[in-house]
């Protein structure tokens, strides 16, 4: 995991602005060398472990829009390349917590079928 990755986690929780996970993103690609791969790596990574749904891309897509109009954001080849995987990125997430089918354990059933083997 890195700080990127919680940024992530937090945004699609609701418990951080989109712009909080933009700032991570700079400094991992300004100061830490993280490039588009990098950072679609580490999205990939949540969704595929289930921490990301894909929820929030919309609303991340339009933080980093509106900041890189107003010069809020300093732009770079790895950010814009990320943003453009974004969409992808969302439908992998939705993917990876799709149903499986797989029900409940039934836990007595579990418990009883133990019992039988003492």
């Amino acid at each position: 995991y890195n700080y990127f990755q919680a940024g992530l986690v937090l945004l699609e929780d609701g418990r951080v602005p989109p712009d909080a996970t933009w700032r991570l993103a700079s400094e991992f690609v300004f100061e830490h060398h993280f490039d588009a791969d990098a950072l679609v790596r580490s999205y990939r990574d949540l969704a595929r472990r289930g921490h990301l749904m894909g929820k929030k891309v919309d609303v991340l897509k339009e933080s980093y829009e509106r900041r890189r109009a107003s010069g809020e954001i300093a732009t770079s080849p790895d950010l814009e390349g990320f943003v453009s995987q974004l969409d992808d990125l969302a439908a992998f997430a939705r993917e990876q917590t799709k149903p499986t089918g797989a029900s409940a354990p039934d836990y007595a059933a579990l418990i009883a079928d133990s019992r039988k083997h003492r």
